[in-house]
C-alpha cells in the first residue's frame, strides 16, 4: 500500500468511526498536505450519520448547476461543520479537542492571508468564535455568519431548506426542482479552508448534467464558445500563443475523436505583462493558495527532498555518459583501422587506427507533463514536489527541459506550462500545480506530440505524473473503434491514450510514466505506456523509483 492509499484508509477509518456503519462508501474524504484530516473527516462522517445523505446531496447537485458553485459548495460545509459538531459532540467529547485544534491551525494560517473573499472571512470568523476570539466582521459578513450558523436541532429537510433560504437571499440562488436534475452527478473536488474535502471517485455515477460547471465557470456545451473561452482565459490566464498558433495547434491535435475539442495554452500569467500572475480572481487565488500548500509540503523535509534531487541527477549524468554521441577519428593509437592499414606501408604513416571522441553535452531534450485533474486533487501536494525535483534534477544536468499540466473544462483541454526550455531559472513555478477538471489524456498527448516538434534537441524524451484515467464529459466524436458518441471514459478513454502515445512514439520521442493513482489504474497505465511506468513508494524512493525509467529512455533514443 503507498502512502497515498495509506492516507485514504486512514481517512475512511475516520469517517467510518464518527459514522459508526462501516459500510458507507462516502462521497468525500478530507485531506491536508497529503494527509488524513481527522477533524474535517470526523465531521464528514457525522454528517453521514445524524442527517439523511441524499437530501443533502440533491441540495449539492442544484449547487453545482449555480455560477456560484466553488462558493455554494464551501459555505454549504460551513454549515454543516456547525450543525454536525453541535450534534457529535453531545456523545464524542474528544471532538471539542479535534476542533479546537483545527481552529487554533487556520485562524493563525488567516493572519498572513491576503486574499480574503467573503467565504475566507467568514470562515476565519466562524473559527475565531470556536477559540472565543473577536470575530472583526461587521455588516452583511457578521450576518451571513450568523445566518449559516444553525442550530444543531433542525433536521434535514430544514436544514436544506434554512440553507436554500439564505444561498437566495445573499447569492440570488435558484435550485432546480430535483425530478428536473439530471439523475448522473459527478461530485466536485472541494477546498474547505486550507484542508481538503475532496470527491474520491473520480468515475461519472451517471450522465452529467446538460450544463456541466466546473470550478464555479459556466463550461456547458450549449454556451457560446466565444463566451467560454473568455471564461477558460479568467481562470488560467491568458493565452501563450498567438491566435494563429493556437488554431495550428488545434488543427494538428482535435481532429478525429477530438474533433469538437479545443485547445488553450497559457503560461499562467492574468495581467497585461508577461510575469503578472498578481491574484485578483477566483482562477489565481485557488493557484497561489495551492501554491503556499505545495511549497509547506515541500519544505517540511527539504533536506530528504534536496538530498533525492542529488542522487536523481547523479543517476540521470551516469545514463547520459553513456548516450553521449560517438564519433571515430585517425589516431596514432588505439583500434586498428583495417582501411588504413595501406598508409603504413605505402606512406609510413602512423595514423592507421581509430579513437573515439564524445559529445560532451548529449542532445536531449525532456518534457514534463503533469496531470492536472480534479481526480489528483488529494494528491496536489505530492504531484507539484515530485514535479520540481524531477525538473530541478534534470536541470542540473544541463538539459533542456520543459514542464506542463493539463486539464479538461468543457470543451476545452488547458495546457499550462511552468517553464519552457530555456527558463532554468523557473522550477520554482511548478509549486503552482493546482488540480480542476477532467482529463482527455489522448487530446492531451497528441497536442504534446505537436508542442514537442519545437524542442531543441534531436532526441526527445516525455514524462508524464498521471493516475491513468482518462475521463472527460465530452464524448468522443465520430464511429471510430467505439461507436458514435461513446463517452471519454473506461476502456474508450485508455484506447484513445494508447493510439495518441503510439503517434509520439512514431515521432521517435520516448515515453515515461511516473504513476500517481490507486492499484485498479495500474494496468491502463502499463498498456497506454509501456515497460516504463515507475510508482514511487515514498518521497525518498524517488531518485530510485524516477531514476530507473529515465534512464531506460535515455538509452532508447541514443
Amino acid at each position: 500500500m503507498d502512502p497515498d492509499d495509506f492516507e485514504e484508509r486512514r481517512a475512511l477509518n475516520m469517517l467510518w468511526n464518527a459514522a459508526r456503519d462501516y459500510t458507507i462508501e462516502p462521497r468525500f474524504l478530507a485531506f491536508e498536505n497529503g494527509e488524513a484530516e481527522p477533524y474535517l473527516n470526523c465531521v464528514a462522517g457525522a454528517v453521514y450519520r445524524h442527517y439523511d445523505w441524499e437530501k443533502i446531496e440533491v441540495l449539492f447537485r442544484q449547487i453545482a448547476r449555480s455560477r456560484d458553485r466553488h462558493r455554494l459548495e464551501n459555505f454549504l460545509w460551513l454549515a454543516l461543520e456547525h450543525c454536525a459538531y453541535g450534534r457529535e459532540s453531545v456523545d464524542r467529547p474528544a471532538l471539542e479537542g479535534l476542533r479546537l485544534d483545527y481552529a487554533r491551525r487556520e485562524t493563525k494560517r488567516s493572519r498572513a492571508r491576503a486574499d480574503q473573499r467573503q467565504f475566507d472571512r467568514v470562515y476565519d470568523a466562524h473559527f475565531c468564535r470556536v477559540l472565543s476570539l473577536p470575530t472583526r466582521l461587521s455588516g452583511e459578513d457578521l450576518r451571513l455568519l450568523d445566518d449559516i450558523e444553525l442550530s444543531p436541532a433542525l433536521d434535514t429537510g430544514a436544514l436544506v431548506a434554512r440553507v436554500t433560504e439564505i444561498f437566495g437571499r445573499y447569492f440570488g440562488f435558484r435550485p432546480t426542482r430535483p425530478e428536473l436534475l439530471a439523475s448522473r452527478y459527478r461530485a466536485p473536488a472541494i477546498s474547505f479552508g486550507r484542508g481538503k474535502i475532496v470527491c474520491i471517485d473520480k468515475k461519472v455515477i451517471s450522465d452529467p448534467p446538460p450544463c456541466k460547471r466546473s470550478g464555479g465557470l459556466n463550461f456547458g456545451r450549449d454556451v457560446d464558445a466565444g463566451i467560454a473561452y473568455a471564461d477558460v482565459v479568467r481562470e488560467f490566464g491568458r493565452p501563450a500563443f498567438t491566435e494563429a498558433d493556437r488554431l495550428a495547434l488545434e488543427r494538428a491535435a482535435c481532429a478525429g475523436a477530438h474533433a469538437a475539442c479545443r485547445l488553450h495554452v497559457t503560461a499562467g500569467y492574468y495581467g497585461q505583462t508577461r510575469g503578472d500572475s498578481r491574484a485578483g480572481n477566483d482562477g489565481q487565488i485557488r493557484v497561489e493558495r495551492q501554491r503556499k500548500l505545495n511549497e509547506e509540503f515541500y519544505a517540511k523535509n527539504r533536506a530528504r527532498n534536496e538530498a533525492e534531487i542529488r542522487r536523481l541527477a547523479d543517476r540521470i549524468k551516469n545514463a547520459l555518459s553513456l548516450a553521449k554521441s560517438r564519433s571515430w577519428h585517425p589516431a596514432r593509437r588505439g583500434a586498428l583501422d583495417s582501411r588504413r592499414a595501406w598508409r603504413a606501408a605505402v606512406l609510413g604513416s602512423r595514423r592507421v587506427f581509430r579513437a573515439a571522441s564524445f559529445d560532451e553535452t548529449p542532445d536531449v531534450s525532456v518534457d514534463v507533463l503533469l496531470d492536472g485533474s480534479s481526480s489528483l486533487a488529494r494528491r496536489q501536494e505530492t504531484i507539484a514536489a515530485q514535479g520540481f525535483m524531477i525538473a530541478e534534477a534534470l536541470s542540473r544536468c544541463g538539459l533542456p527541459i520543459r514542464v506542463t499540466s493539463f486539464c479538461s473544462v468543457g470543451s476545452f483541454t488547458v495546457l499550462r506550462i511552468f517553464r519552457e526550455y530555456d527558463e532554468r531559472e523557473k522550477n520554482a513555478e511548478v509549486f503552482r500545480y493546482a488540480a480542476i477538471g477532467w482529463n482527455r489524456d489522448g487530446l492531451a498527448l497528441r497536442a504534446m506530440r505537436a508542442l514537442m516538434r519545437s524542442s531543441p534537441a534531436e532526441r526527445r524524451l516525455l514524462i508524464i505524473l498521471t493516475d491513468a484515467n482518462p475521463n472527460d464529459e465530452r464524448n468522443l466524436a465520430g464511429s471510430g473503434a467505439w461507436g458514435r458518441g461513446a463517452r471519454y471514459e473506461g476502456d474508450a478513454g485508455v484506447d484513445d491514450a494508447v493510439i495518441a502515445a503510439r503517434g509520439l512514439r512514431a515521432d521517435g520521442i520516448a515515453l515515461s510514466c511516473v504513476f500517481c493513482g490507486p492499484d485498479n489504474f495500474l494496468s491502463a497505465a502499463r498498456e497506454i505506456y509501456g515497460a516504463r511506468v515507475a510508482r514511487v513508494p515514498s518521497m525518498d524512493r524517488l531518485a530510485d523509483a524516477v531514476g530507473k525509467i529515465v534512464s531506460s529512455s535515455i538509452a532508447s533514443i541514443r
